[in-house]
């Protein structure tokens, strides 16, 4: 769930960066917003890994409370540090409720 969460932000943030504009280019030109999304995207990708790590061994039918426990720890650490990014790389708008920008 928290992957599905982290996923939904990123892809918001990335889609406002494409459509908005400053200084006269898109905000995802800028190399400071598009290394902080990167950062975003790699600790999703990370806590994806570790959750199918623990689904291969429970698929196995193996004993996986270790691998679950490190997926479901990590994924929660991940998942607040990477909403905030994603809120902060939509300044105001990514404080609004809706996540409809036609809103703001």
């Amino acid at each position: 769930m928290t992957c599905a969460v982290v996923e939904r932000a990123l892809r918001t943030a990335v889609d406002y960066a494409v459509e908005r504009e400053s200084f006269g280019r898109p905000l995802i030109d800028h190399q400071g917003l598009r290394w902080s999304l990167v950062d975003v995207a790699t600790r999703l990708e990370a806590a994806r890994l570790l959750t199918l790590q623990a689904a291969h061994i429970v698929a196995r039918d193996l004993d996986a409370q270790v691998e679950a426990a490190l997926a479901k720890k990590f994924s929660a650490e991940i998942a607040a540090q990477s909403v905030a990014a994603c809120m902060q790389a939509m300044g105001a708008v990514g404080y609004f409720r809706s996540t409809d920008m036609t809103d703001c």
